[in-house]
């Protein structure tokens, strides 16, 4: 998504047709590289993508929580984010000094900071060199494009204790290194911390949703997807499930998009987004208030209707409802059916 500034049956009829997936496009997994190890860890991290429209900068953005395990406070923490294409080799190195001071065994949680202000690159969050509107990162050096990214590896150069000891290290991967992309783990069907996952599930319609993009704080998501029925579309509907921790369906947001759409073309487009409730607080995305019960772990996208040439309205008759349980873990069959 982008923003202009990621359990049991529903019922015995739904068992297992809500199992989500990933979008066809999809953010790189973030993870600790696994080969190099520091007494500061990472508990999480979220990727999305931010733009100012007066200074013309636009770019993905990684935040990162970790913890400092170390001995004494740290008043400075430096990483380095290496880009690896699905080959497993380095596209290329970034690195980030989250601002601020890192108390013993504490949670430094994602911040996009003050959006007004700077709405990347701030706190936790590091923003690479600008690429086109999707949940994927594809990799840029000197504005020329040097692959998609499909894991960013996550290593410490220098940790710097407020008593002046340090840890310093140069032995982080490099640009034409290769990293082994079996370390990248299943993504675990529930977020115990940090923002939700994001997932799609194409259920039986006429639609297959492609691509869910997040914009800044978790507050906008856009997406597109396309026509796999026989017949054109004029409308297109899908549903913002925002799951509890539980599991439990918390509140669900539509979002439409209208045009002529003929069997096989793409439906929607940038500008066919979502402002969801909610706030990303630390970094988790709360409904409201702050009841833990209220923290989404989760948003699924999945279609709701689409209107045909003519005016026939088309229903996805497994649509869930607010207050259902769905599955976060069951395997979503391969291909579904045209209704």
């Amino acid at each position: 998504m982008r923003l202009t500034i990621m359990i049991t049956a529903i019922s015995s009829l739904l068992l297992g047709a809500l199992g989500v997936l990933p979008a066809a496009a999809e953010p790189p997994a973030v993870i600790m590289d696994p080969t190099r190890t520091s007494a500061v860890t990472m508990t999480n991290a979220w990727t999305t993508y931010a733009g100012v429209a007066i200074a013309q900068v636009y770019g993905d953005v990684v935040c990162l929580g970790f913890v400092n395990n170390g001995p004494r406070v740290a008043k400075k923490v430096g990483f380095s984010l290496a880009y690896a294409d699905a080959t497993g080799t380095v596209l290329g190195v970034e690195v980030m000094f989250p601002t601020g001071t890192f108390g013993v065994g504490k949670r430094a949680g994602t911040s996009v900071g003050r959006p007004a202000v700077n709405p990347f690159n701030n706190g936790n969050c590091h923003m690479a060199d600008g690429s086109p509107t999707t949940s994927t990162f594809p990799y840029y050096s000197h504005g020329k494009k040097m692959g998609e990214a499909a894991a960013i590896f996550v290593s410490v150069r220098e940790i710097v204790y407020d008593d002046g000891t340090a840890f310093r290290s140069d032995d982080v991967p490099k640009t034409g290194d290769h990293v082994d992309l079996t370390a990248v783990p299943v993504p675990a069907p529930e977020r115990p911390v940090g923002p939700p996952l994001v997932s799609v599930n194409h259920m039986a319609s006429a639609i297959d949703i492609d691509d869910v993009v997040t914009f800044g704080e978790f507050h906008e998501f856009c997406w597109t997807a396309h026509n796999r029925g026989d017949a054109k579309i004029t409308t297109a509907k899908v549903g913002f499930l925002l799951v509890d921790r539980s599991g439990t369906i918390a509140r669900i947001e539509e979002s439409t998009a209208t045009g002529n759409f003929a069997p096989g073309n793409t439906i929607g487009r940038s500008s066919t987004c979502t402002r969801l409730p909610g706030r990303l607080a630390t970094d988790d995305y709360r409904m409201d208030g702050e009841d833990p019960s209220s923290v989404i772990g989760r948003i699924v996208v999945v279609p709701l209707d689409v209107t045909i040439e003519g005016g026939t309205v088309i229903p996805n008759k497994l649509a869930p409802k607010v207050g259902e349980r769905i599955v976060l873990d069951r395997p979503h069959p391969a291909g579904t059916p045209k209704p």
